[in-house]
C-alpha cells in the first residue's frame, strides 16, 4: 500500500508521533492516513485539500459579475481567457477566496453567457507545510533521529477547516 496523492501527513511524520519504529504496521498506518485524508477531503466537498494545479478548466460564462470556480482557496491565475481573450488580473477581474469559495469578480462588467466559454488555468488548494530543521539539514525526521538544537519555522500545529454543505467544522491537532 502507497499513500494516496491526497494524504494530509506522510508515514514518517505520522511515525514519529505515534513514537513507532517498526515497519510492521506500515501498511494499517498507510491505510488510516489515506481513509482520514478521504474523509477530510468528502466532508469538504473537494477532491483533495491539497494545493494542486488546473489547467484548461472550461467554465460556461453565467452573465453575472462574480464567476465561481470549482477549487479553493485559489492561490494563483496563470491564464484566464473570456471567448479566446486573455484577461488580466487587477484589470479585467480580481480574485476572491473567502467564506469557503474561491471566485472571480469581473471588473466593471459582467461574464459573458456562453457555455464553456471561459478558459481557466489556475492553482488551488492549501499548501501543506512541511517541518524543516534548519540546522540539521533534515526535512522528515526518520524514527530514532537525534535533533539536537533543532529548530523549526512556520510549523502547523492545527488545522481547521470549516467547508460542506452543513457548514460543520473539523479540527486536527
Amino acid at each position: 500500500m502507497t499513500l494516496e496523492s491526497n494524504a494530509l501527513v506522510t508515514l514518517a511524520r505520522q511515525k514519529v508521533y505515534l513514537k513507532e519504529e517498526s515497519t510492521d504496521n506500515d501498511t494499517i498506518l498507510e491505510m488510516l492516513i489515506n481513509g482520514v485524508s478521504s474523509f477530510f477531503d468528502l466532508f469538504a466537498e473537494r477532491t483533495t485539500l491539497r494545493e494542486q494545479a488546473y489547467s484548461k478548466v472550461l467554465l460556461d460564462g453565467n452573465g453575472k459579475n462574480r464567476l465561481y470556480v470549482p477549487d479553493f482557496p485559489i492561490n494563483s491565475i496563470s491564464v484566464l481567457k473570456e471567448s479566446d481573450v486573455e484577461l488580466t488580473e487587477d484589470t479585467d477581474f480580481y480574485v476572491y477566496s473567502r467564506h469557503n469559495q474561491g471566485y472571480l469578480k469581473r471588473n466593471g462588467g459582467l461574464w459573458l453567457a456562453g457555455q464553456k466559454n471561459i478558459d481557466l488555468s489556475y492553482s488551488a488548494g492549501f499548501k501543506i507545510v512541511e517541518k524543516i530543521y534548519f540546522d540539521t539539514g533534515i526535512t522528515e525526521p526518520a524514527v530514532g533521529d537525534t535533533l539536537q538544537g533543532a529548530t523549526a519555522e512556520g510549523v502547523i500545529t492545527k488545522i481547521v477547516i470549516t467547508a460542506g454543505k452543513w457548514g460543520g467544522t473539523i479540527k486536527a491537532s
